[in-house]
């Protein structure tokens, strides 16, 4: 089965959207160098965080076939 994710940074509202094509729940991996890279990056920017936490929003993902 074919599997794919595609996770989408706004590292200037400090937000995350991932989309998962199985919907497997456990991302942790994925949000700990998605976490690491926008801690670079901010730094980097000289940006301050807005949230303690980023945001991470899971989006649905709608798969069929034909």
């Amino acid at each position: 089965r074919d599997h794919w994710s595609l996770v989408i940074i706004n590292p200037y509202d400090d937000v995350v959207y991932h989309l998962d094509s199985l919907r497997t729940s456990s991302r942790d991996d994925i949000k700990y160098v998605t976490n690491m890279a926008l801690t670079i990056f901010q730094s980097q920017k000289n940006l301050k965080k807005t949230k303690k936490t980023t945001f991470w929003k899971a989006v649905k993902v709608n798969i069929f076939t034909i």
